[in-house]
């Protein structure tokens, strides 16, 4: 559902009061605008610089902009108008604060309840003001879905191209369709922005801007806190994990499938040691899956104010929403959730289990849920029963075929060309090692190399002077192998 059409059934609905949380003012206007003019509605707007104001004629209440005098407004206009008629009050929730203010506004609500007349208090953040409580519902996001994407994608390339020839745009369908699924989750003058940047780096617009994209949404994202955006990585530069990779193949056509006799998938939870590519494995599977990936790191969700974190908690969840079709990375579970029994903190870790169990069991939205953790003894119990996720993987330490494989791609990622029985030269001396550490020994070889030797033995200097995680630390390896092995957990 659009924000256009969940909007619409909110005011239909007749609540008194519609929360907007949106970061994106022009956009909800816009809205506004469509829905007054398509369904008859008059359409009034407040702000503290402009006052109340008629929003098809321009026309200002008389001594309007401060929010006592404009609350006393809007009881006399619910009075007097009696007709379809909704009120856009722009950043309201600053000023309810103020007791007198509060007053007035709920006897106003009161007054055009049951009725065709709605409020709509637009504003970048919600609170819960008890006093209104019962009148309110919410709405968030405000952000142009897939089809506004693409029509305001074509206006806006058609404007620059009249007033500038040079401007070239060079966009197949398929390609415009990866484009829009970035701008997902952005408002619409973000995506204007990011356009314009585009064109103007080099008067073009074409497939290799999507990197540009990717970059600015992932530092959008980051400012906001809640959500981080990642770009995703092709399955096959993933060594190994054929398993994982088999049972994503067969699931990933009925990611969009709405028969109820047969759902579709949910996610995974896949354990192992650091740097065994459980994160690559995230990537990959978005890739694979043809969708955007964003992490929810929920330590980043916590805040010392009551009721703070559980809001945050659900702000993340209404932007996935709104952001479907989705892959969500939550990386290191059991550092989250491994002390939720709420003794410490007053409750609030056991209420954001609670409340992102319920929340993984009941979602409906297009979001594929890519779980990792390096100790899962200490993951809470309730993760790990079917149904949370579709299955559990186990990462082991790649053996010797495998690190083949992940030095053929990290040495080809890096243009270095070598000879296969060096490759494998190599793999036999890297038992025990993570690919984390064989992309890691890759890199120190890079830095270390000259023309005095070749490249394969400065790499076979830095594998030999590292001593890998597994010899480091060979009990937590074994803890974790062990388990795996005694709950018969697949290995990816």
């Amino acid at each position: 559902m659009s924000f256009e059409e969940e909007l619409l059934l909110l005011i239909k609905s007749g609540y008194p009061l519609i929360w907007a949380e949106t970061y994106d003012e022009n956009y909800v206007r816009s809205v506004l605008s469509d829905i007054s003019k398509s369904g008859g509605y008059r359409f009034y707007e407040w702000s503290l610089t402009k006052g109340l104001c008629s929003a098809e004629t321009g026309e200002c209440l008389y001594d309007s902009k401060e929010p006592l005098k404009m609350v006393k407004n809007l009881n006399d206009l619910a009075d007097n108008v009696k007709s379809k008629s909704f009120y856009a009050l722009y950043d309201l929730d600053k000023y309810l604060d103020n007791p007198v203010v509060l007053r007035y506004f709920k006897e106003f609500l009161e007054k055009i309840k049951g009725s065709e007349r709605t409020a709509l208090l637009v504003s970048s953040s919600y609170k819960e003001i008890k006093d209104i409580y019962s009148y309110t519902a919410r709405i968030c996001g405000g952000y142009p879905d897939e089809k506004e994407i693409l029509s305001l994608l074509n206006s806006h390339l058609s404007s620059f191209k009249r007033e500038n020839r040079n401007i070239k745009v060079s966009v197949t369908p398929q390609e415009a369709k990866k484009i829009v699924r970035l701008f997902l989750g952005l408002t619409a003058d973000q995506i204007r922005r990011i356009i314009n940047k585009c064109l103007l780096d080099d008067f073009s617009f074409d497939a290799k801007d999507m990197e540009k994209i990717e970059k600015a949404k992932k530092e959008i994202f980051d400012k906001e806190g809640l959500l981080e955006y990642f770009p995703t990585v092709s399955i096959s530069q993933v060594g190994g994990f054929e398993n994982f990779k088999k049972w994503l193949s067969l699931r990933k056509k009925f990611f969009y499938s709405k028969d109820p006799s047969l759902p579709a998938p949910k996610g995974v939870l896949i354990m192992g040691a650091p740097g065994s590519g459980k994160s690559l494995s995230a990537k990959a599977a978005a890739s694979e899956l043809d969708i955007p990936l964003y992490r929810l790191d929920i330590t980043r969700l916590y805040s010392k104010y009551i009721g703070e974190t559980e809001e945050n908690l659900r702000k993340a969840f209404d932007i996935l929403s709104k952001l479907s079709p989705v892959c969500v990375w939550i990386d290191e579970l059991e550092k989250i959730f491994s002390s939720s029994s709420g003794e410490i903190d007053g409750g609030v870790s056991k209420r954001v289990l609670g409340s992102f169990l319920t929340w993984l069991q009941e979602k409906r939205d297009e979001i594929f849920i890519v779980a990792t953790s390096n100790d899962i003894s200490s993951v809470p119990y309730e993760f790990l029963r079917k149904g949370r996720f579709d299955e559990i993987f186990f990462s082991p330490l790649p053996d010797i075929n495998t690190r083949e494989k992940i030095f053929e791609i990290h040495l080809k990622k890096r243009n270095i060309s070598m000879p296969s029985e060096l490759i494998k030269k190599l793999a036999e001396i890297t038992e025990g090692f993570s690919g984390g550490e064989i992309e890691q020994a890759v890199i120190s070889a890079l830095y270390a190399k000259n023309e005095t030797k070749p490249f394969y033995d400065f790499l076979k200097e830095e594998i030999n002077k590292t001593q890998p995680l597994s010899v480091l630390r060979p009990q937590e390896s074994k803890a974790v192998l062990a388990w795996a092995q005694e709950r018969k957990i697949p290995y990816v």
